[in-house]
Order: C-alpha cells, then sequence, then structure tokens
C-alpha cells in the first residue's frame, strides 16, 4: 500500500509540474545597471571587467588564454569593462594576445576574431539589456602576426 501511494504522490507531483508554468528568471548578472540611478558618476563606480578579453580560444591556449568564456557571455555574467587587444592586418582589426591569435572556435582552422564580431555581439547584448553600458578599452597589440 505505501509503494502505491508513494508512486501516486511522485505522479501527482510530475503532473503538477507539467501543467504548472514554470516562471524562469533573468540572469540578474545582466542587468545589474539597471538598478543604479542615472546621477551616479562612473568614478563612483566598480566597475567589474575581464583582462584580454577576447581569448577564450587563442592559439597556443596554454600560455595565452585569459578568459574561458566569451565576451557574450561575459556581458550576460555581468562584466562590462573588456580589455580589447587589437592588430590591423589586410584593413581589419584583429584581436590578439602577444603574437597570439584570438579566433572564433576552438579549432585550429578557426578563423581570427575580428572588431566587428565583438562589436556585433556588445550591439546584441545592448539591444536585449539597454539600461546597461559596455565600457572596452581598446589597445593597440604590438606585436606582428
Amino acid at each position: 500500500m505505501k509503494t502505491i501511494q508513494r508512486t501516486l504522490g511522485i505522479f501527482i507531483i510530475l503532473f503538477s509540474m507539467l501543467i504548472s508554468p514554470v516562471q524562469v528568471k533573468e540572469n540578474t548578472s545582466s542587468n545589474w545597471m539597471e538598478k543604479i540611478s542615472d546621477e551616479t558618476k562612473l568614478s563612483a563606480m566598480s566597475i567589474p571587467g575581464t583582462h584580454d578579453s577576447a581569448t577564450q580560444y587563442v592559439s597556443l591556449s596554454p600560455i595565452f588564454q585569459c578568459q574561458d568564456t566569451d565576451i557574450k557571455t561575459q556581458l550576460v555574467n555581468g562584466y562590462r569593462y573588456l580589455d580589447i587587444r587589437l592588430v590591423l592586418k589586410n584593413d581589419n582589426f584583429i584581436l590578439k594576445h602577444h603574437f597570439a591569435k584570438c579566433k572564433k572556435e576552438r579549432s585550429i582552422f578557426s578563423t581570427p576574431l575580428t572588431l566587428d564580431d565583438v562589436l556585433e555581439d556588445i550591439y546584441t547584448f545592448l539591444d536585449k539589456h539597454p539600461s546597461e553600458t559596455v565600457i572596452f578599452c581598446a589597445k593597440k597589440e604590438n606585436r606582428g602576426i
């Protein structure tokens, strides 16, 4: 009899989960700036950020990888300062860390990550989260390709 009651109890719980709408809360890190007054000066804030922000997929990753998430994920996780290192190659700004290329994917055949790729991720994030601001420091990486 106890087995039937347990089984029935589990069935009722599972059934109620199926018919009840599940509310998924958005990650509060994605829009933390909306809680800050518009009058707050930037100098009065502590802005979370990342060093060599675009190095999730980088050649020679055991040495040069500083981040384990991409720009999109960093923004969703609440980071608002990005450290971007650039080199101009064939009229394109590509991202680098020293002499290692930042890539779009983990594959050794991946194309280089470009400034346009990063800006697309930032603009897409800001479209979804208009209360947020992204600050990035773009630096010329002195090492050649």
